[in-house]
């Protein structure tokens, strides 16, 4: 009885085969016949150039098939097979003969799903004999076309799905293909609607939002067999049943993605695909840890480096950009986090202690597309806000929200936000104003010397002093290090190059005093004390020198790349030496030339891989074991400060901890450490 349904039921299609069979025949003829016309200036959007054959026969034409002929003959051939004996009348006459009505579904199944097979299978053919007669494509021109049949394979699949479903419901074949195309645009705009509102509710990059909703498809084809093959003959109830299970799909899709999508945000941001970021406590025993994307915008934890604890989760994304105030209470983090994964669509600032609880005012400020430069000034937050391609300071009160701005913008490389000192002052380099009219494009202006003047800012007013502490010549947005921590010195800059020396300026009396030392790599330590490397190319000395003192050398090598970072509250300072590339150094401090004279001539010690930190007020060096990931290139793998007496390690999968007192000892936090 089955092979005579699906004689009769192939039977019935024959004629919407024929027809998609012959349009695939007639296409790329009328594309070609078309094409040859427009050559000749027939057409009437003109002549067109001698590559229309290719552009034609391996882009438009597999385009209009995958995305126009089969998706309409899918839903043709399924809207006619399971409504055209209702329709007919002849579906009545079957369900009085002795055949149960799941082997009639099953056979209109199989022939309506054979026949589209047919005509994809055989329009298909056509375009690659006419594709490789004209145009003999290269193997990559069929590679992207068949991409695009691929794609047309898949949306073909979903209305021939929808078809289906939408037959079981309706008396006739054209208010099938109607009703199909609607049910296979539920899927796409379920999928969009998710996908798009919630992008980090994903794992490896599969948003769930874009997963879930295609099991819509098989609950089309469950709806219509509940439809048709369930309940009394005559049909009554046909349309509750196909409208609970597509209900019940719909609810079902929603309920899943909102239990999975805060643990698929949780577990994604665990991978640390990168590694992660630390933003350390001065003062307190903890840190802000976020998954390292490479733009800053993963996920995060405030964990109690103490402990090792992960006291609380920030779901992404949470930038870099953030900072603990003085007594570590209280964390700013820029984050454009909403529920379930999704997304602001403009960052803002939040305020959390050291648990992860939310305190203060949530801060917002409309047209701002970027935050940058978070500094603490006492009981308030100051930070750079981009706006209309210029940069300007945001004074906010956590405690009220409150916002002031001062009328400072600019184009972003001609204003710096200095400090804060011990005492909690900042201070701005303003640079001149640029007209709008002259506003460069190019980043590569951000190296460009002007004259700037360096105020004090008076975060309770909101505003900047008329009167500048100095005037310089340099770049502005590069002026945040020159600032020592008590804010009594100033490191000279008048344009200097990386190279230059520079004397220290003692602000309060306007006098330039020693020690010198090059612009690029300058640490401010505890005390006012200044740390700097010196280089001749072979040689590398790491030198601390007191304002009005020569400089000490505390230690040389030979051959290698010194990497210097001062801890959260700059009394201690992590050195490590690694292998420099094969084409030479790559420290952009090493100027070929000691710049102090006592330098010259002295033999530095070995090319031993070290690791050490040195601390300011005793002088003394504690050794750390050697990490064999410690300093590679690639920046995947690192070991930073986590804490004032604290160290981090951290690379793809993982983060640990590492306390001074226990040099070696390795405490896992997120996945683990590897050697």
């Amino acid at each position: 009885m089955l092979r005579a349904l699906l004689w009769k039921e192939w039977r019935q299609l024959r004629a919407l085969r024929l027809a998609g069979l012959a349009l695939g025949l007639v296409l790329p003829i009328a594309f070609l016949a078309g094409a040859s016309a427009a050559r000749r200036g027939f057409a009437p959007f003109g002549r067109v150039g001698g590559d229309s054959t290719r552009t034609i026969l391996l882009e438009l034409l597999p385009a209009t098939l995958a995305f126009g002929l089969w998706p309409l003959t899918a839903l043709l051939v399924a809207a006619q097979a399971f409504a055209g004996d209702r329709a007919a009348g002849v579906e009545a006459f079957l369900l009085e003969r002795p055949v149960s009505r799941r082997r009639t579904w099953l056979a209109r199944l199989f022939t309506s799903l054979g026949s589209t097979l047919a005509i994809a299978a055989g329009t298909g053919l056509l375009w690659a004999l006419f594709s490789w007669a004209d145009a003999s494509p290269s193997a990559i021109e069929w590679s992207e076309a068949g991409r695009l049949l691929a794609l047309g394979g898949l949306l073909t699949g979903l209305a021939f799905a929808g078809a289906i479903a939408a037959a079981a419901v309706v008396a006739a074949p054209l208010s099938g293909v109607l009703l199909g195309l609607l049910l296979s645009l539920v899927p796409v705009g379920l999928a969009f609607a998710l996908g798009s509102r919630f992008p980090l509710a994903a794992y490896r990059g599969a948003p769930l939002g874009l997963v879930l909703p295609w099991l819509l498809v098989p609950a089309f084809f469950l709806a219509s067999y509940l439809a048709l093959c369930r309940g009394e003959p005559a049909g009554r109830g046909r349309a509750l049943r196909f409208g609970v299970v597509l209900g019940a799909t719909v609810g079902a899709v929603l309920a899943v993605f909102l239990a999975l999508a805060p643990i698929l945000v949780r577990l994604d941001a665990g991978r640390l695909t990168r590694g992660a970021s630390v933003v350390a406590s001065a003062t307190a025993p903890v840190a802000l840890v976020t998954s390292d994307t490479g733009w800053g915008g993963g996920g995060g934890w405030i964990v109690d480096v103490g402990t090792g604890e992960k006291k609380s989760f920030l779901p992404p994304p949470v930038y870099r950009e953030s900072a603990w105030s003085r007594d570590g209470k209280t964390v700013a983090i820029v984050t454009a986090s909403r529920p379930l994964g999704g997304v602001d669509a403009e960052p803002r600032v939040d305020f959390l202690d050291s648990a992860g609880r939310r305190v203060g005012k949530t801060v917002r400020l409309p047209g701002a597309s970027w935050w940058e430069g978070i500094r603490w000034a006492g009981d308030r937050v100051v930070l750079r806000a981009w706006r209309d391609r210029r940069m300007g300071l945001v004074v906010v009160d956590p405690a009220t929200g409150g916002v002031r701005e001062p009328d400072l913008w600019r184009i972003y490389w001609r204003l710096g936000l200095l400090g804060p000192t011990e005492d909690g002052r900042l201070f701005v380099a303003v640079g001149p104003v640029a007209p709008d009219d002259k506003l460069p494009d190019n980043q590569s202006h951000a190296q460009e010397i002007v004259e700037y003047t360096v105020h004090r800012l008076d975060v309770e007013a909101g505003r900047i002093d008329p009167e500048p502490i100095l005037r310089e010549k340099g770049r502005p947005w590069a002026a945040a290090g020159r600032l020592s921590p008590s804010g009594r010195y100033w490191l000279v800059d008048r344009g200097a190059g990386k190279c230059d020396t520079r004397p220290l300026l003692d602000l309060p009396t306007g006098k330039e005093i020693s020690p010198e030392s090059p612009r690029a790599l300058r640490i401010w330590l505890d005390g006012d004390r200044l740390a700097w490397l010196e280089s001749d190319g072979a040689a590398t000395w790491l030198l601390l020198g007191r304002p009005g003192e020569p400089p000490v050398a505390l230690r040389g090598w030979s051959g290698v790349d010194v990497l210097l970072e001062a801890s959260p509250d700059r009394k201690r300072l992590l050195l490590r030496t690694t292998e420099p590339p094969k084409e030479g150094s790559s420290d952009v401090w090493k100027c070929w030339e000691f710049t102090t004279p006592s330098l010259r001539g002295r033999v530095p010690g070995g090319k031993v891989p070290e690791a050490r930190v040195y601390e300011v007020a005793s002088g003394r060096w504690i050794d750390l074991p050697w990490w064999s990931r410690d300093g590679q290139r690639g920046g995947e793998f690192a070991r930073v400060w986590a804490g004032p007496r604290t160290l981090a390690r951290t690379g793809p999968g993982f983060f640990a901890l590492e306390d001074l007192d226990r040099p070696g000892t390795v405490r896992n936090v997120i996945g683990h450490a590897v050697e």
